[in-house]
């Protein structure tokens, strides 16, 4: 039979017909044709159990009566009848849509606390997320950095962390990884475990190369299980490990070497990086703004970043498509991120859709219920008093139902009773006794009656404010820095906190030096 072009009903083209009866079936993932039989147009549908297309009635059972196809890319190219003539109309114009996973900051090993039941916790919000990808049959995962919490990894964590990749890998779901800080060796050059995880073919590590803030970005080698960027299915996926402060002049470069990179037959770009978004964060390390990421803009369609413990996408407003994701962590790394949205993205790239893609946030794992609470000792003029308050506090605040949370309780306001009377220890007692927490940890944040002085708000303040106050005046004795008292103290209290959440040493060191270059400090401190 001779080829057909022409246009049928749904607007649909006329693909090539052939008699190629008796032919093996290839692999499509789905399509609509149309069979025109007696002048009548019949629906067609892919069955991908049996591998065919049929209509009202299933094909002969010898095979005979069938179709053959091909695809390049997503579209189909070819459409041949086997066994009887026929005109088959399809959509060639539309291509598959493609569907990923982000998510970022699994922290397998954490011991907060000190305790391996958070260790566990974490290991366990993984476990399900990968049961979740697994369920949901992605065409890619993007693990945006830090699956570990440390740059040393235990047999036990890495068995974890190797088994759950392994079963992607075995339902055909390919996994791509970027470096966190809390992997990456940023003073000195080291292999580290999502290096060695890449190089048993359990993901597909990506980061850019040179050396300083030169960029060059190469194709991924298979053979070496390396590269910046991998493609699929027109789709093409970069990856920016972790580079603190000097991220900003990474991505200048990037923008430069992949603006020069072939992208004949690419139609949808997607970066990801490690990184905090200043424009998003009030805890953890930013290494870049909302602009600097903007750079990318002409070239990238979707950026994933992980370092964030929370959840936000960029820009936010009401008018305009998003494409800058952070998915979250799955559970609470620090008090500071309770109670924000945390999870992962569910993202189907579609040419037909605002942006490209639809993307979906969900928290499919859930954690340890993590409370924070605040009682006002200005209120108890006795010890008794206080604690009766906190019993009361827990018990309406804390359901009873919840397994073994994690509490912290603050005691604000004035101390109106004696602070060697205020017993710290008693009040995590009661706490235990009435709901039985994991962790019961109590902070005391009044200050005594008598440091407050209705004449001198000064004295109104909180501990860290105190602190504060003194590392500035300790600070404006230092000829060294004159006129950077406050933000040095700012920096010096933000540190302390952030050693006190248990952050290594290397983070801490990168953290620093991103703060002092903000403050214009970096040359002084230097010297």
């Amino acid at each position: 039979m001779d080829d057909h072009i022409a246009t049928g009903e749904c607007g649909l083209q006329v693909l090539a017909i052939t008699d190629v009866a008796g032919e093996d079936f290839e692999t499509l993932p789905f399509f609509q044709a149309f069979v025109v039989d007696a002048g009548k147009v019949q629906d067609f549908h892919f069955d991908a159990a049996a591998g065919q297309i049929f209509g009202d009635q299933p094909p002969d059972p010898s095979g005979a009566a069938g179709y053959r196809y091909a695809a390049h890319s997503g579209h189909l190219e070819n459409l041949y009848y086997c066994g009887r003539e026929a005109v088959v109309f399809a959509d060639e114009g539309n291509p598959t849509t493609v569907k990923f996973i982000q998510f970022a900051d699994v922290h397998l090993g954490k011991t907060q606390y000190g305790l391996q039941e958070r260790a566990e916790d974490f290991a366990r919000a993984y476990a399900e997320a990968i049961k979740y990808c697994l369920e949901q049959k992605p065409d890619f995962i993007l693990l945006a950095g830090d699956l570990f919490e440390q740059k040393a990894v235990d047999p036990e964590t890495f068995s974890l962390a190797s088994t759950g990749l392994k079963r992607l890998r075995d339902a055909g779901i390919p996994v791509f990884a970027i470096e966190g800080n809390h992997e990456k060796f940023l003073r000195q050059r080291g292999r580290t475990w999502i290096w060695y995880l890449s190089q048993l073919g359990l993901l597909k590590l990506l980061d850019v190369f040179g050396s300083g803030n030169e960029v060059e970005l190469r194709p991924w080698d298979e053979s070496r299980r390396q590269g910046s960027y991998f493609d699929l299915e027109g789709v093409r996926v970069f990856g920016v490990g972790y580079y603190g402060a000097r991220l900003p002049q990474i991505l200048e470069g990037f923008t430069e070497s992949a603006g020069a990179i072939d992208s004949t037959g690419i139609d949808y770009s997607i970066c990801m990086l490690h990184t905090g978004v200043d424009d998003k964060v009030d805890y953890n390390h930013s290494g870049a703004s909302a602009a600097d990421i903007y750079r990318l803009r002409g070239l990238i369609d979707y950026v994933a970043v992980g370092h964030i413990h929370h959840q936000f996408a960029i820009p936010d407003g009401d008018k305009d498509v998003p494409w800058i994701f952070s998915s979250g962590a799955f559970e609470n790394w620090s008090a500071g991120e309770v109670g924000r949205l945390k999870g992962l993205y569910e993202v189907t790239i579609d040419p037909t859709l605002p942006g490209g893609h639809d993307a979906r946030h969900g928290d499919v794992t859930g954690r340890r219920a993590y409370f924070r609470l605040t009682v006002d000792a200005g209120k108890c003029h006795e010890p008794a008093e206080l604690q009766a308050l906190v019993a009361k506090t827990v018990r309406e605040e804390i359901p009873g139902d919840r397994e073994r949370p994690i509490v912290e309780l603050r005691v604000s306001g004035v101390l109106r009773f004696e602070r060697s009377l205020f017993d710290a220890a008693e009040i995590e007692r009661i706490i235990r006794d009435e709901r039985d927490p994991l962790v019961a940890r109590v902070v005391l944040e009044a200050q005594p009656r008598r440091l407050v002085d209705a004449a001198s708000p000064a004295l109104r303040k909180t501990r860290a404010e105190i602190e504060k106050d003194v590392l500035n005046e300790i600070l404006g004795s230092v000829e060294a820095f004159p006129g950077f008292e406050e933000p040095l103290a700012e920096i010096a209290s933000a540190l302390k906190e952030r050693a006190l959440q248990g952050e290594d040493p290397e983070s801490l060191l990168d953290w620093l030096d991103g703060r002092l270059d903000k403050a214009g400090l970096a040359q002084s401190a230097d010297s």
